[in-house]
């Protein structure tokens, strides 16, 4: 017969335990850090305590992007939400003003609105709180909602539109599109969609797209290793992707004026910062393109391309 554990130490860790469960209890999520600091233990034993509330509790495990695993409380009452919940719903009806004149401006705002419904204090004024301060808007709504439905109707139920594209030149194409994504940059929409496969992806203006009618077939959306945004844009200076040329490597030297903004912005994924006695160099991994060159003249004469030369050349131009 195993001796028994000084009352002691079995009262300690049932101590951690109910410390830890009263924290579950009232909605906070837990990695091993937090968890750490609430039971007075180290990381791993942290870690084993919250894999076996998991167990026991059959608490919501998700993979946090820089911390580990993240234990919370399965929501068990209907309309509980998260306060990282409700500012997602916030920031999501900030971008409202983008779609103004359609329902789904409407339809942002009454999210956000029915999800602090009779909610604490610390939940009003939202719209105040969060937001997001839009330079113009899309130029082709109130009046083209319908086109706009028609568009969104189509990627939620993975049929095809056929449309008229004007496209940069004036010239305008009837064609049948798979739609992808509808992406907002620069304060605009674009729809991004293939005709052929989805390596023939590109984005579209919406404000250029007219005769929008979702007339079907429908489609199998591309797996992710076919299609994902993020990778889709990663080389790209903004939504410019047809554009002929390599992949370049980039290099842009500022004056000494522009180290404070150099060293907390970011112009691009790739970009790199580095501080030199004539002020900060940023280095880009990018193909050329109207947005790029049009970024280096915002600078205007405190800005110098060093690499590569047809960027030099094009600004210079």
């Amino acid at each position: 017969m195993k001796p028994r554990k000084p009352a002691s130490r079995r009262g300690s860790s049932i101590e951690r335990a109910f410390r830890l469960v009263r924290h579950l209890l009232g909605g906070h999520s837990l990695d091993r850090h937090s968890a750490a600091e609430i039971l007075g233990v180290d990381h791993p034993a942290a870690s084993k305590h919250l894999r076996r509330a998991a167990e026991i509790l059959d608490l919501e495990v998700e993979e946090g992007p820089t911390r580990g695993r993240v234990y919370r409380m399965r929501e068990q009452r209907a309309g509980r939400v998260r306060d990282n919940e409700v500012v997602a719903f916030a920031l999501g009806a900030a971008l409202a003003p983008i779609f103004r004149g359609s329902a789904h401006e409407a339809g942002m705002r009454a999210a956000r609105d029915a999800v602090v419904r009779g909610a604490a204090p610390a939940r009003t004024n939202l719209n105040r709180k969060f937001g997001f301060v839009p330079r113009g808007g899309e130029l082709a709504l109130p009046d083209r909602a319908g086109e706009l439905d028609e568009i969104v109707d189509a990627l939620l139920r993975e049929e095809a539109l056929t449309v008229r594209y004007q496209h940069f030149d004036g010239t305008v194409d009837e064609m049948l599109l798979l739609p992808l994504s509808l992406l907002v940059h620069e304060h605009q929409l674009y729809l991004v969609a293939y005709t052929a496969t989805p390596a023939d992806a590109r984005p579209y203006r919406f404000s250029r797209l007219t005769a929008v009618d979702r007339t079907g077939p429908r489609f199998s959306y591309p797996s992710v290793a076919a299609y994902n945004p993020e990778e889709f844009f990663r080389l790209a200076f903004g939504i410019f992707l047809n554009q002929p040329g390599r992949v370049e490597q980039v290099i842009v030297q500022l004056t000494k004026r522009w180290k404070v903004h150099a060293e907390t912005h970011r112009w691009h994924a790739t970009q790199r910062v580095i501080q030199a006695n004539a002020g900060p160099r940023i280095e880009l991994t990018v193909r050329v393109c109207p947005e790029l060159i049009a970024w280096v003249r915002s600078f205007g004469p405190e800005a110098r391309v060093v690499a590569p030369a047809s960027l030099r050349r094009a600004v210079e131009a």
